[in-house]
């Protein structure tokens, strides 16, 4: 423990020292938008051949992935999400053929350095906490997908161990979308849960256009949930700061708002940089432009509050 935490701490170091601009060779072809966090980038392809491709914090390319290996041979489909921690350490959430189900951790070459099962329930977005344990969210899958309740969060050490399980799906809206319950289910691609200092926030989808931000703490507690305009890009902060960028069809471009949560609004700020807001790295603001990501610290609100019907 005590290594992995002064490893940590010199990754942490280094990173510091990240300029406002960084070039990721064939970052522009990412789709959907590149994941991000601690200075590390994933980017996807879901239109060729379905892959990922890991970049470190210089834009160096680490490698790539298309699918995972189970200890019994068999391979899983390509993952839905990706989180990586500030040693370079990479987590996959993953699904097989059905039941199986489960996340992976990979180092920085690609090899994996342990693979958890955990069917019926199916993780289908994870991410780091500060303590460098992982958080998950998903649903059971399969027939117990119309059981009426479960939980839908889980907690996880870095060795596998199962920590605790929070937030019944009893407490969240329905799905309002078309088939089985998906509110927590696969979405490959688009970040849907990161961690602040002290909480998690999580973009369920609702179905049916609709979207739902939620908060829990790291004890498992929730501490609120609130609507959300569907397919907004969105940026969550250290400090537990909601970001979201829309389409401006007055003025032809994206927009940067942010979250107001004591009154659910959205507050316009300035025009922000060229570019899709993709992540918040500590308080400031990433958005990927072409093959550049780039950083920048968030304006301050202006003074009218903005309200948002469904932004493209």
């Amino acid at each position: 423990m005590r290594l992995l935490a002064v490893t940590l701490a010199l990754a942490a170091a280094a990173y510091s020292q990240t300029p406002n601009t960084i070039a990721f060779d064939g970052l522009s072809r990412s789709n959907p938008a590149p994941a991000f966090d601690h200075g590390y980038v994933a980017a996807w392809d879901l239109v060729q051949v379905h892959s990922l491709t890991l970049y470190d914090p210089s834009g160096a390319r680490l490698f790539d992935l298309t699918s995972l290996t189970l200890p019994d041979g068999t391979r899983t489909y390509t993952p839905d999400s990706v989180d990586i921690d500030s040693d370079g350490i990479s987590a996959y959430t993953w699904r097989a053929m059905f039941p199986r189900a489960g996340f992976a951790l990979l180092d920085k070459t690609g090899k994996p350095l342990r693979i958890v099962e955990t069917q019926p329930y199916a993780p289908s977005q994870i991410c780091f906490a500060p303590d460098h344990s992982l958080w998950v969210f998903g649903q059971l899958w399969g027939p117990k997908t119309l059981e009426p309740d479960y939980p839908v969060f889980r907690h996880y050490s870095r060795d596998g161990k199962l920590l605790g399980a929070f937030v019944q799906r009893s407490t969240l809206p329905t799905y309002d979308g078309i088939g089985l319950d998906n509110l927590t289910g696969s979405f490959v691609g688009l970040w849907r849960l990161r961690a602040s200092k002290d909480r998690l926030g999580a973009a369920l989808l609702l179905g049916n256009g609709k979207s739902l931000w939620v908060e829990l703490d790291f004890s498992g507690n929730l501490i609120g949930q609130w609507p959300l305009p569907h397919g907004m890009p969105l940026a969550f902060d250290e400090n537990n700061t909601l970001y979201g960028g829309y389409w401006s069809e007055d003025h032809h471009h994206y927009r940067l708002l942010v979250f107001d949560k004591s009154t659910g609004t959205w507050q316009p700020l300035p025009p922000h940089p060229p570019g899709l807001l993709i992540a918040a790295d500590g308080t400031r603001l990433v958005y990927q432009n072409g093959d550049q990501l780039r950083w920048t610290d968030p304006p301050a609100p202006l003074t009218q509050s903005a309200s948002l019907a469904q932004p493209r």
